[in-house]
Formats: structure tokens, C-alpha cells, sequence
């Protein structure tokens, strides 16, 4: 996919928390300079040695983000590897967990956990692809 893509999916996106996407979307490309974006499932994905976050734009209610380990369950145990201490991760796998982010204060409050977690995320997939 081309950064045009990115643009008009932007550009295109309805959602009533289309603003707080953005942040989000910002604060994860601000978080490691290696992390690239596409869309890929419809919607803006994230990969740095491979898919690792996919944004979940069905939820209306809040930003959500899928932290994953690309397409295919692996038997990674991510789970018992991540550090967590805001406590953002809702594990639905042991190799994919999803962040629900409320609103902007939510955002902000949570802003540094969220680049610190983007990153313990990306080091731990790169050691198990």
C-alpha cells in the first residue's frame, strides 16, 4: 500500500472518534522511527519486522487497537513477555491483546504507557518471527 492509500483512508474515515484515531495513529508512528503504515484489513495497520497493530474501526464507543503477531496464531506467549503496568492490554490470546482508549483525556493519560508498550511489543514479536 502507498502513503496515498493511508491519506484517502483519512481522508474517507468516518467515525466518531476520528480525531482520537489520529492521536493514536500518531503516537504510535512517533514511538519507533522503523514502524511503517499501510491498510491492510481495511483499515490502518502497523508493521516493524511484521504485522504487529491494526486499528479495529467497527468500535464506535471507544479507539480500540488489536496488538497482534500478524494474520497466523502462533504458539507465542506474549502474555507472560509484555510489560504492562498501566495496565492497557486485554489479552484475547496469548499472542494478541486489544487496547480500548475512552477519549482524548484517556489518550493523553495513557500516552507514554502506549508508546512504551508499542515498543515492548515490536521487541518481543521481532525475537519469536
Amino acid at each position: 500500500m502507498t502513503p496515498e492509500s493511508v491519506t484517502q483512508y483519512i481522508a474517507e474515515l468516518e467515525h466518531p472518534l476520528k480525531k482520537e484515531i489520529l492521536v493514536v495513529r500518531s503516537i504510535i508512528l512517533e514511538a519507533n522511527s522503523m514502524i511503517a503504515e499501510c491498510i491492510k484489513w481495511n483499515t490502518l495497520s502497523y508493521y516493524c519486522n511484521g504485522d504487529f497493530a491494526t486499528f479495529h474501526p467497527r468500535e464506535k464507543k471507544c479507539v480500540q487497537l488489536i496488538l497482534h503477531n500478524g494474520a497466523k496464531v502462533k504458539n507465542t506467549d506474549l502474555q507472560s513477555t509484555i510489560k504492562d503496568d498501566a495496565q492497557l492490554l486485554v489479552w484475547l490470546a496469548k499472542d494478541r491483546a486489544t487496547i480500548k482508549l475512552k477519549d482524548s483525556a484517556d489518550i493523553e493519560k495513557n500516552r507514554n504507557a502506549l508508546s512504551n508498550l508499542i515498543n515492548n511489543w515490536i521487541a518481543a514479536t521481532s525475537r519469536t518471527t
